[in-house]
């Protein structure tokens, strides 16, 4: 009966399973679900700043103050037929009083509004505007949309400080007289944007705003492929490709996936393990593919970018020099104290920072006056151009310099004998070349202290007023100069700003080093000869900077 039973199992379990794999009885698996309808989206958002209140100030005095941006044809013959319902535009009021508001659209930069409308109260910080005569947008026409009021003094006119676009970003006007935030001086946008609303609204537009990559590149080594996208468009993008060539390589696509960019927010992405053993001058073609899997880009001339990269086997790793704006009467200058200490604990072998004072005891003459800030505190990056010294501008710039160059500078002996320091650099080309270079020498001195009164730093950041800033929101508003330790202060610059004129030859060959020795008087303000540093500048004399001298690479020497 056992025996029975077990066979009886056997061949039921035989017949089932033949029979559930008989071919006129196949397993049919579930249908996939239907793909959810792509609706379109009705409203979105256009401009060039962050919508974060991360932005400052501009303008003084009594005057009447304007601010525009522009959007140009291209922008705008992707939203024909579409309305703009709302302005956006950030004030640095802070107590200032504000009137005779207004905001406007206008199709030529001063020209007469084609809408305007009065704006009842501003209050610091965004305010927004529903329009009651929406602007509809037309083909082939540019237009600028901007406000205007007339201030009591103060800084309310908002600039952005996290993007930038230096052709229609920022327009502004002390009075009629209109000028460009790039010509003042200012690496950011007006605090502004719009709201556009339509049934015509572009859904996929993925703008391919920046490409990060070295302007000089070890041969072999890994490139790092960055770059940023901005979403122009309605819908959110999940995910996008970009298809890229580096020199005679293969065309290869990345895809950035599980990604979430909204309407006006960018992204930045990075391909990894890229590299080429092409030398020279290497071309680079970067573009964005498809959007979220299957989508088309809608508007192609904004999503793609070439440049180049100079690929050589033999480089030199790049310092970037901060010479730092600075004083004790400053009271906005403990954000530039902040923003130093913070870059030389995030890039302690790649940032080199010169405090360079001005209208304090720790002040030099020649080197205040050759560096020439209009406003403090400031910041200069190798003498090429001007931040303001927060950490974040100082990051921004630090983590986008090259990590090498062709030129490098060396300091091979430095001796104190007395009161000098016998100095002697090596400096070094990758490539035969023909060059108009200085060598300058800066010895700066770190945990200096003082007594008087002119040690005394002034601090606007007291008592929280303008939010966190590295502990000194937590300090009195004139910190005394017992509570203050000074770092890297410039003690001198030597034999002058813009160097020793003849100290580098003018031809270079390949890989064959020249030197140059300079003896240093030591400065009689340092305090501690075992706190200073010694600092070498490679200055080359290049046109469209900050300074006619700019830094291209430095080094720095601890006794």
């Amino acid at each position: 009966m056992k025996k029975f039973f077990s066979i009886s199992i056997f061949c039921f379990a035989l017949i089932f399973s033949n029979y559930s794999c008989r071919p006129d009885n196949p397993v049919v698996p579930p249908p996939e679900p239907p793909e959810p309808p792509d609706i379109p989206v009705t409203e979105m958002t256009i401009g060039y700043c962050s919508e974060s209140n991360d932005f400052e100030g501009l303008g003084a005095g009594a005057v009447v103050l304007q601010g525009a941006i522009r959007i140009p044809v291209a922008t705008a013959n992707a939203l024909v037929g579409n309305k703009i319902t709302k302005i956006k535009f950030g004030v640095c009021a802070q107590g200032v009083s504000l009137s005779n508001a207004m905001v406007f659209i206008s199709e030529s930069l001063g020209g007469e509004p084609v809408v305007s409308q009065t704006v009842e109260s501003i209050t610091d910080g965004w305010n927004e505007v529903t329009l009651t005569t929406p602007y509809e947008i037309e083909s082939n026409t540019e237009f600028y949309v901007g406000y205007s009021y007339k201030t009591s003094g103060g800084y309310p006119l908002a600039i952005d400080l996290t993007t930038f676009d230096p052709d229609n970003g920022g327009f502004i006007a002390i009075g009629t007289n209109w000028t460009t935030l790039t010509a003042e001086g200012f690496d950011c946008n007006l605090a502004l944007y719009t709201t556009v609303e339509g049934d015509n609204l572009p859904q996929y537009d993925l703008d391919l705003t920046n490409l990060n990559l070295p302007n000089y590149y070890l041969t072999g080594s890994n490139i790092g492929l960055k770059g940023s996208v901005t979403n122009r468009a309605a819908k959110t993008i999940t995910s996008f490709e970009v298809i890229y060539k580096i020199g005679n390589n293969d065309e290869k696509t990345y895809i950035v996936s599980n990604v979430n960019i909204p309407n006006y927010a960018s992204y930045d992405f990075t391909v990894p393990n890229i590299s080429t053993t092409q030398q020279g001058a290497v071309p680079v073609s970067v573009r964005i593919g498809q959007l979220n899997g299957n989508k088309v880009d809608v508007y192609q001339s904004n999503n793609s970018k070439n440049t180049v990269i100079n690929s050589y086997p033999v480089l030199f790793l790049k310092k970037t020099v901060v010479e730092e704006g600075t004083g004790t009467w400053c009271g906005w200058c403990p954000r530039g104290i902040v923003g130093m200490r913070t870059m030389a604990a995030t890039y302690p072998d790649k940032f080199i920072g010169i405090a360079v004072h001005n209208g304090d005891p720790m002040a030099v003459t020649a080197y205040n006056s050759g560096m020439g800030f209009s406003g403090f505190p400031n910041a200069a990056i190798n003498r090429a151009f001007l931040v303001d010294p927060n950490a974040t501008d100082l990051d921004k710039a630090l983590s986008q310099a090259d990590e090498y160059f062709i030129y490098g500078i060396e300091i091979t002996n430095a001796q104190i004998n007395g009161s000098t320091i016998d100095a002697t650099v090596k400096i070094t080309s990758a490539v035969d070349t023909v060059v108009n270079q200085n060598v300058a020498f800066v010895i700066v001195e770190n945990d200096v202290t003082g007594t008087g009164s002119g040690y005394n730093q002034q601090n606007y950041y007291a008592n929280n007023y303008a939010g966190p800033m590295g502990g000194f929101e937590s300090l009195p508003s004139v910190i005394p100069a017992s509570q203050m330790v000074y770092q890297e202060v410039a003690r001198g610059i030597f034999p002058s700003f813009n160097g020793a004129a003849g100290s580098v030859p003018s031809n270079l060959t390949a890989n064959v080093p020249v030197t140059f020795s300079y003896t240093i008087n030591l400065p009689s303000t340092i305090n501690n000869i075992a706190n200073i540093e010694l600092i070498a500048l490679l200055l080359e004399n290049k046109p469209g900077g900050y300074k006619p001298w700019q830094i291209v690479n430095a080094t720095k020497i601890h006794f």
